[in-house]
């Protein structure tokens, strides 16, 4: 479901495979190793149990080290694996967050499923994790809302709410976001700097 830089040069991926959905490969296409067991199904979801996305996100982070951050599809909870290890978990709440959510329509004979998978980016600075829900576009809105959440020691320091939404973090601590401006596609440079 996702593929991201592991550490090394090896490559991490996302997909549920003999129970497990991270797996490290080497830049030589060799498996290494897997980790990162299934999200628990709460009961409203009990008729999908057997299918493959209700139990991972389609999404995940990696910080390029040997650490990823993986968001529960079902709560708002980020699971944090160093070196195949879990190594700790944030747990945040915020309006932004909906959990996965499958809808079915048509009848027995054309039947069709919409999911809606909840969307985070996971970026780490120092001891700070900037994670930023994705909003939905509502009907009447041009743009999309997005909340950023900072946390240091799994707490939290603050929340704001974001137009754009980041996708990578230097050397500086500078987040870059994804932005449209005037129908093109655009990066924006921001710095955040909490008192």
């Amino acid at each position: 479901m996702d593929i991201k830089h592991y550490k090394n040069g090896q490559l991490a991926l996302l997909g549920l495979n003999n129970d497990l959905g991270i797996h490290i490969y080497s830049r030589k296409g060799e498996f290494l190793s897997s980790f990162a067991e299934p999200f628990p199904i709460p009961s409203r979801m009990s008729q999908y149990k057997d299918a493959p996305f209700s139990k991972f996100p389609m999404k995940f982070n990696s910080d390029g080290n040997g650490k990823i951050f993986l968001l529960n599809p079902h709560k708002y909870e980020i699971n944090i694996f160093k070196d195949g290890q879990s190594s700790g978990k944030i747990k945040g709440k915020s309006d932004f967050f909906r959990p996965l959510t499958i809808g079915a329509s048509g009848n027995s004979e054309k039947k069709a499923l919409g999911i809606i998978f909840p969307t985070a980016s996971v970026l780490e600075y120092g001891k700070q994790i900037f994670i930023t829900l994705q909003g939905l576009l509502l009907l009447g809105k041009e743009e999309i809302d997005n909340q950023m959440q900072v946390y240091e020691n799994q707490k939290l320091l603050c929340s704001m709410d974001v137009k754009e939404f980041p996708y990578a973090v230097d050397s500086s601590g500078r987040l870059y976001f994804s932005a449209l401006e005037d129908g093109f596609a655009v990066v924006r440079r921001y710095h955040v700097l909490l008192k």
